[in-house]
């Protein structure tokens, strides 16, 4: 039904200029390598509180914690007549280089961050405290390296080695002529119970929609000015690269037509989130979604990769309290 009208339709992703050849860009190769980490600030942790144990005469061992949730595990081993652990530097920058690759510098992070705490605590005291030290040390190192990351972006940007655009098929994203299904899915029918009609595939399952974006997807059915809607699949279709290592896969594409029903004259890339999801994430979506509606402003729409010279392109996130609002105001 919609295949000649997205035959030509490639959606822009961020590249980059590799000496001369534009390529995808990649979070490891072109933002992480930049990282400045001797603009790293560890002042902050001279503001934590450490706490004395009630025993101080028992070893711990440490280990990467398989919760995510957590981001090291510690158990009782031994007792031993010293107490404690050794205060090990190296030890503690292997726990960072999953934030710091290179293991000079997270040696040198641990080394600064002891020097800063020794100030004010003494050596039993920052043994016994160490997995708390590593944790709030991963935390501050976190959130230092994402703005750190973000400026290496942004200046990429400013010097138009990073830009916004298609140049080929492989440096853009084509929407699929076919989807997988699998044997047991269940067929997602509009909300009176009848087969879809604007959707880019005949066959959604309903599986894969949680219960708002079943309702998003109700919603774009019954739109008079809907040309197409896409249910876009994370981890297979389009994504966005932004200055954080996992991609952002938007929840859906959909197409408008003002004029006749032949063709589209609006793209809109949605990212929908529950009320309870507004946090440093969806913040982060938003921040990466709003460059990138500047970056479509500026460029001329033929080279962003559509057939259509005078089509442009929208991207937003929409949160459970308030989508039908914000989606009312984008296809008024």
């Amino acid at each position: 039904k919609f295949g000649k009208s997205i035959e030509h339709f490639v959606l822009p992703m961020f590249v980059i200029n590799d000496n001369g050849t534009w390529r995808l860009v990649s979070y490891d190769q072109d933002i992480l390598s930049r990282i400045n980490w001797l603009h790293i600030d560890l002042h902050k942790l001279e503001t934590l509180t450490l706490k004395s144990e009630d025993d101080k005469n028992v070893e711990m061992g440490i280990n990467l914690s398989k919760d995510e949730k957590e981001l090291i595990e510690s158990h009782v081993i031994s007792r031993t007549s010293e107490g404690g652990l050794v205060l090990d530097t190296e030890f503690v920058a292997r726990q960072l280089i999953d934030v710091i690759p290179n293991p000079w510098i997270a040696y040198e992070t641990a080394e600064k961050t002891f020097k800063l705490l020794s100030r004010k605590y003494n050596r039993l005291t920052l043994i016994n405290n160490l997995v708390f030290i590593i944790e709030e040390l991963k935390k501050e190192l976190l959130k230092q390296s994402d703005l750190l990351a973000q400026k290496v972006f942004d200046d990429l940007v400013k010097k138009e080695m990073l830009r916004f655009m298609v140049v080929n098929e492989r440096t853009g994203y084509k929407l699929p002529n076919k989807i997988e299904i699998a044997g047991n899915s269940v067929r997602l029918n509009k909300s009176d119970g009848e087969p879809l009609q604007q959707s880019l595939f005949d066959f959604v399952p309903q599986e894969e929609l949680n219960d708002d974006e079943r309702d998003v997807a109700w919603y774009l059915e019954d739109q008079e000015r809907m040309f197409f809607w896409y249910r876009n699949r994370a981890r297979n279709d389009y994504a966005v690269q932004g200055w954080r290592k996992q991609k952002i896969y938007p929840d859906f594409i959909f197409t408008t037509n003002d004029r006749d029903k032949t063709a589209f004259n609006k793209v809109y890339v949605v990212e929908t989130k529950g009320i309870h999801l507004k946090n440093e994430d969806t913040a982060y979506k938003e921040s990466v979604f709003d460059l990138c509606n500047r970056l479509s402003e500026e460029k001329n729409i033929s080279e962003l990769g559509f057939k259509y010279t005078d089509t442009p392109i929208r991207f937003n996130v929409v949160f459970s309290d308030e989508w039908k609002r914000k989606l009312n105001e984008i296809l008024s």
